[in-house]
């Protein structure tokens, strides 16, 4: 599905029995079990190739790759990994329906974008997705997946550029979506959680997604009441509620945002708390 727009040239077929003997209703129950309610992720994949009538300038081919998650897949643990998802028969989405004929494409094409989740590594990718791909109008739920949070580094530009990304990507939309942002933590090897510090630094990160947050409920608060969740790292968790209490928008009920807060144990955690736990034991001897 890299370029689907040329699909909706194709013939109508009037007499096919798919369209004469199957009311809408079943029609739509096979497009959705073909390659609807599902997570998708959207890859950028890029062909370079030399054009030798252009005096062997290097020409660049962008297509953006369509694979379900692998996540989705029953009985199946590994991680999600676009790679992981090139080579597997079972990550891609059987859309060759839309390609046999136009009535297929048209009653298809919109499903295939409504229904679906989009997953995006980076708001860049998803601001260049959206801006290049004219069907990402139809998406209504995406989700961010950055890996911009670093604990122990103390400059925090990395994660505001992408704040600001996702964030004038979200104000190009002319229609509401749902967005799940998905920030990982990463911390570097001279993070030491205990120093004053890096708390404050840990609670200026958490500032920041809080910010966004308010920034994106400003853009869609008077357009629809859209609905944002984020997972976040529980060491931002402070520093987050703290600050979205005063840049959230003031308006009818509850502002439309759910926290989700989730723990994972690194090194560092994991040495942090072996370090608590003798020291307390040392303590009482």
């Amino acid at each position: 599905m890299s370029d689907v727009s040329r699909f909706s040239e194709c013939r109508v077929q009037d007499g096919s029995p798919f369209f004469t003997k199957f009311p809408p209703e079943i029609r739509r129950f096979i497009y959705r079990e073909a390659f609807g309610d599902r997570r998708v992720h959207i890859v950028s994949k890029e062909t370079h190739y030399i054009n030798p009538q252009k005096n062997m300038s290097t020409t660049v081919s962008r297509r953006w790759m369509h694979h379900v998650c692998i996540r989705e897949i029953p009985d199946n643990d590994d991680a999600a990994h676009p790679l992981h998802e090139d080579n597997n028969k079972s990550c891609r989405l059987a859309t060759q329906i839309l390609r046999t004929c136009k009535q297929a494409f048209e009653e298809g094409i919109q499903l295939l974008y409504t229904s679906n989740v989009f997953a995006f590594d980076g708001g860049h990718s998803m601001s260049h997705f959206q801006d290049t791909f004219h069907l990402a109008s139809l998406i209504r739920s995406i989700e961010v997946y950055s890996n911009t949070m670093v604990f122990g580094d103390n400059d925090v530009r990395p994660i505001a550029g992408e704040l600001d990304t996702i964030t004038q990507a979200l104000e190009k939309r002319q229609t509401p979506i749902e967005l799940r942002i998905n920030f990982s933590v990463k911390s570097s090897q001279n993070y030491d959680p205990l120093k004053a510090g890096e708390m404050a630094h840990e609670r200026a990160m958490g500032s920041l997604v809080a910010c966004f947050a308010g920034e994106f409920l400003d853009v869609f608060f008077g357009v629809d009441r859209c609905r944002l969740d984020i997972d976040l790292h529980y060491k931002l968790k402070d520093g987050f509620e703290y600050s979205l209490e005063r840049v959230a928008p003031v308006g009818l009920g509850t502002p439309p945002i759910e926290i989700t807060c989730f723990h994972y144990a690194d090194e560092v955690d994991e040495e942090s708390d072996e370090e608590t736990e003798d020291g307390g034991e040392d303590g009482e001897l």
